[in-house]
């Protein structure tokens, strides 16, 4: 009787290099599967399918030309709202200077009497009542006196004015709607 002697060794690297075969075999086999997979062509949006590429890519051109005008128009506005947020920094620094001029403690009522000129709401007052009366002025006028219109347009009428100081002084005066000087006239 023969008897085969093996070595456990040998026997183990063996089982090892069979387990190594099929592994890499397996992996093999995966990557050919993932290979022959065909591609699967993506779908064109709606509006795309039926259309050459001559056309997507045409149509893909204008995209990129109104993306740069809009971004062109975004930065001129943007340049456009600094300019303005500077010029309101300046006049707030000019406010504000010209109110630290002014001398609380010397003279207080004189210093709040400015103030309060300063505020654009009493300006936005002073206005409107000034339109007031002229427009008060002009009607009055207008009641005593329907044809002054003409009356002033008139060439002698213009030299007769020129004529005095005085009357120069009362036109003046009367142009700014002081219905008393129109009426010394």
């Amino acid at each position: 009787m023969v008897s085969k002697i093996v070595e456990p060794e040998v026997e183990e690297t063996q089982e090892t290099n069979e387990e190594d075969t099929l592994e890499t075999l397996a992996i093999q086999d995966e990557a050919e599967e993932t290979v022959e997979e065909p591609e699967q062509e993506q779908e064109l949006p709606q509006k795309f399918q039926g259309k050459s590429a001559n056309e997507i890519a045409e149509a893909y051109e204008n995209l990129e030309k109104e993306l740069g005008r809009k971004g062109q128009e975004i930065g001129e506005l943007r340049k456009l709202t600094d300019s303005f947020l500077q010029t309101q920094i300046t006049h707030n620094k000019e406010t504000t200077t010209d109110t630290e001029d002014l001398d609380f403690y010397d003279n207080p009522e004189a210093a709040v009497r400015t103030i309060i000129e300063r505020h654009p709401k009493f300006r936005e007052f002073t206005q409107q009542t000034q339109q007031q009366q002229a427009s008060m002025t002009a009607q009055q006028l207008e009641k005593t006196h329907p044809d002054f219109k003409d009356v002033v347009t008139s060439p002698d009428f213009q030299e007769w004015i020129e004529g005095s100081k005085i009357r120069q002084r009362l036109f003046k005066e009367a142009d700014a709607y002081d219905y008393d000087s129109l009426m010394n006239f």
